[in-house]
C-alpha cells in the first residue's frame, strides 16, 4: 500500500493533540511506523505527557544504549522502564509495534510485526512496573512531560497510532492487524492515522472524541510503501501517535 505518511526528524520535528480520549493509565498501545535511521540518541515515538514525570506510559526504541540497544521500551510509573529481548531497527523497515498491560503492577506484554514478512513476535517484558500518570495530552515523535525540559526524538515515518484504554489486548487481536479495518473492528478509545496531504490539514482523532491537534513543531509529509497493511478507501481521514527510545 502507498500513502502520505508523517516523517519526523530525529531531532527537533513533534506533534501533540488534547486529552479528548478516556485513560486510565493503563491498556494498549500500537503504532504502525518506519525507523529512517539508527542515531545514538533514543527516539521517542509516542508520549502520553502525564504529570511532572519526564517519561509516562511512553513507546521508545533505544537506538545506541550499553544494555538494551534498540529494544522496544514501556515506560510507566515513576519513569520505571521495562523493555522486550526483540529489537526494532532500520533494516526492519516498517513494523507494528504494541504494548498490552494489565492494570497494577503487571508485566507488560511487548509485540512486534515486520510488515514486509507479516512475522509477529510477542513476549513479555523484562519486568513488572505499575500504572504511570493519567495523560493531560499526548505528543508524538518526541518525549516532553510536565515542566521538563528534557526530549527525546523519534527520527522515522508513522502511519497510524491506536489506544485502547483498560484493555489489554491478546496476542491474538493484536496479530490479528492486517489493516485500518481489522484494528477499527477492536473498538480502540482512540486512533490517530498521520496520512494527511499536507503538514497544514491538522492531525484529528478518528472518533471524535476531540483529542486532535493542537501544537506542531516541524514534520515532512512523504509518500511510502506500506507493505502487507490496508487503509479502507472508505476511511480517510488525518490524525496519528507513539514512542521510541
Amino acid at each position: 500500500m502507498v500513502s502520505n505518511v508523517r516523517q519526523f526528524n530525529g531531532s527537533s520535528d513533534y506533534l501533540e493533540v488534547g486529552s479528548g480520549v478516556t485513560d486510565s493509565a493503563y491498556g494498549t498501545q500500537i503504532a504502525i511506523l518506519k525507523k529512517t535511521s539508527d542515531p545514538t540518541s533514543n527516539g521517542c515515538f509516542f508520549d502520553r505527557r502525564g504529570g511532572s514525570s519526564v517519561l509516562d506510559e511512553n513507546m521508545i526504541v533505544r537506538s545506541n544504549h550499553p544494555s538494551d540497544a534498540n529494544q522496544l521500551a514501556y515506560v510507566g510509573a515513576s519513569g520505571t522502564a521495562v523493555f522486550s529481548s526483540f529489537t526494532v531497527t532500520n533494516a526492519d523497515g516498517w513494523v507494528i509495534l504494541g504494548v498490552s498491560k494489565a492494570t497494577g503492577t503487571a508485566t507488560p506484554r511487548m509485540h512486534k510485526c515486520v510488515l514486509s514478512s507479516v512475522t509477529w513476535t510477542h513476549q513479555n517484558a523484562s519486568g513488572s512496573v505499575g500504572n504511570p500518570t493519567a495523560a493531560s495530552g499526548w505528543r508524538f515523535g518526541s518525549t516532553k512531560s510536565g515542566s521538563s525540559t528534557y526530549a527525546d526524538f523519534f527520527a522515522g515515518n508513522i502511519l497510524l497510532v491506536a489506544y485502547w484504554d483498560a484493555s489489554s489486548l491478546s496476542d491474538g487481536t493484536v496479530a490479528g492487524f492486517s489493516s485500518l479495518a481489522t484494528i477499527l473492528a477492536a473498538s480502540p478509545t482512540g486512533l490517530w492515522l498521520l496520512n494527511q496531504s499536507s503538514t497544514g490539514t491538522s492531525v484529528t482523532e478518528y472518533n471524535g472524541t476531540g483529542a486532535n491537534q493542537t501544537a506542531i513543531s516541524g514534520t515532512t509529509v512523504v509518500s511510502d510503501t506500506i507493505p502487507n497493511f490496508t487503509l479502507t478507501s472508505a476511511i480517510s481521514q488525518p490524525g496519528f501517535r507513539y514512542a521510541f527510545r
